[in-house]
């Protein structure tokens, strides 16, 4: 009987540990999970406010680019009147 005893207090103290450890583990991984999906969701949001600022970018990087051309237009056409008039020749580079 003491024999009998023992054996059922060692499987019983075992099944206790091993659901114990199941337990926390399962904790663990929950917590693990809410993390990572906390992260994700950080991200998702850095790449939407990243998406906003170059299409902004992109925006202010066509818009002075047409200036640019049309400056360029116009000093090109100014340069060729303003050498005629002068004579000077131009200095090289």
């Amino acid at each position: 009987m003491e024999v009998l005893t023992i054996v059922g207090t060692f499987v019983t103290a075992s099944v206790w540990m091993m659901r114990t450890s199941m337990l926390q583990q399962r904790s663990i991984a929950e917590r693990f999970i809410r993390h990572l999906e906390e992260m994700l969701e950080k991200q998702q949001e850095e790449n939407r406010l990243h998406r906003s600022a170059l299409k902004t970018l992109a925006g202010a990087v066509r818009h002075n680019s047409r200036l640019m051309r049309k400056l360029l237009a116009k000093d090109l056409n100014h340069g060729v009147e303003r050498n005629t008039r002068n004579d000077k020749k131009e200095m090289p580079y």
